[in-house]
């Protein structure tokens, strides 16, 4: 155990095993352990895995048991500044009851109550929250299938421990430093949902001033021949496995990106093309997931096919295929409640085929597709600049609790 020397602590400090600082207590897992149809709609909290987020207890969405139902309970009932902690399933997940003056909790849960003289709440529960607590878990975890960790476990857990008043300082200390990561995390993530927005904001500029400038609104089969997708037959062998691509919506980049393709996963062969509904797309074809995913967008690179989950666009001598791909982006919300179903969601050929959109000339389309190409090329460089920003943010309270638990945070 490298990780936790107690030679390498401070002055006053020692290594402790959570055990003598804490007391555990399990919920009632005997006769009296509430089901689901004892769950009352009002009354006592009853708490599970499910309903600690983000080291708090999410008050909405717990459940409840009567008033005579939890005085039967022998254990498991909460008290201010408990910790309710996982031992299995979402081993770790933890939270700090601020505010639930009386609840009970379900057995996958443990109550961790500190022993005051000994343990500040607030201290024990950035120690679960540090990268030593993790190193701990993997110690002890049993390495079955599903996470878990026993309550004796959980008390040989060691955690560096300093005089009390230290132990309140440093709370203080890390909950300032916190506080000014959350605000710069907020920040940077109202700015990369900022960076995100950029291209559709300007999409929805350019096309609403197309619109007062009376570019003409023509249907997909007018300028596009309008081809669906197909499956060879999976059982025979010889369909499959060729050299000829064979696009699933799987095989695209999330909903919104525009990309360019040449690849699949799976492939078929001559025979299998000609012996399904899937039909070889030229080169520059434009692909559109319409089943179930809606909205993936593809240029294809080199000929290819695709299964019955795409609408394929080979556009006419008067449509920039490019452009086609910002009208699909632009006006894919309006594609896809042109699905006539809640569930398995599918927009059909023939509402494609019938589906209008703005054709200026192809000068006009060009410009468009250089504007659109610049400003998603700034929002892609923002957004990676901003995420690697909050892998940063996110990464230095880690940072910070290793320091703390080090009594090297001054």
């Amino acid at each position: 155990m490298s990780s936790f020397e107690e030679n390498t602590l401070p002055k006053g400090w020692v290594l402790e095993t959570l055990g003598k600082v804490v007391e555990l207590e399990n919920g009632d897992r005997g006769k009296n352990y509430p089901s689901k149809s004892t769950l009352v709609l009002e009354g006592v909290p009853f708490i599970n895995t499910g309903h600690l987020e983000g080291k708090k207890i999410n008050k909405s969405k717990i459940t409840f048991i009567t008033e005579e139902h939890f005085e039967r309970l022998g254990s498991g009932k909460i008290k201010i500044n408990d910790i309710l902690y996982c031992l299995r399933g979402s081993l770790g997940k933890f939270a700090l009851n601020e505010s639930i003056t009386k609840g009970a909790i379900a057995s996958s849960l443990v109550i961790i109550r500190v022993k005051e003289e000994l343990l500040n709440c607030n201290y024990l529960s950035f120690y679960l929250d540090s990268n030593l607590a993790s190193y701990m878990i993997k110690e002890f975890d049993n390495g079955s299938a599903q996470p878990n960790l026993s309550s004796k476990n959980l008390k040989l857990f060691l955690i560096p421990l300093p005089p009390l008043e230290e132990q309140k300082r440093l709370v203080s200390k890390i909950d300032t430093l916190f506080a000014k990561i959350d605000k710069a995390i907020s920040i940077t993530e109202e700015s990369l949902k900022q960076a995100k927005n950029l291209l559709p904001s300007v999409l929805k500029e350019v096309f609403e001033k197309g619109k007062v400038d009376g570019w003409e609104d023509k249907k997909l089969e007018e300028v596009c021949d309008v081809i669906g997708g197909g499956t060879p037959k999976t059982k025979i062998s010889e369909y499959w496995d060729g050299e000829i691509v064979w696009l699933s919506p799987v095989d695209l980049p999330p909903i919104g990106e525009i990309s360019i393709v040449s690849d699949s996963r799976k492939k078929i062969s001559e025979i299998g093309l000609k012996k399904s509904s899937a039909k070889l797309l030229p080169k520059g074809s434009v692909v559109y997931s319409t089943r179930a995913s809606i909205g993936k967008i593809a240029i294809a690179e080199i000929p290819l096919s695709t299964n019955q989950g795409f609408t394929n666009f080979i556009c006419g001598e008067g449509l920039n295929n490019r452009y086609l791909c910002f009208c699909f982006k632009h006006f894919n919300k309006t594609i896809e409640n042109l699905s006539n179903s809640t569930t398995f969601k599918e927009v059909s050929k023939s509402a494609m085929k019938g589906f209008k959109i703005p054709v200026p000339s192809i000068d006009n389309q060009e410009k468009v597709v250089k504007i659109a190409n610049d400003i998603l090329l700034k929002s892609k460089q923002s957004q990676s600049k901003f995420e690697e920003q909050l892998t940063y943010l996110k990464n230095l309270k880690s940072s910070i609790l290793s320091k703390a638990f080090a009594g090297e945070l001054l």
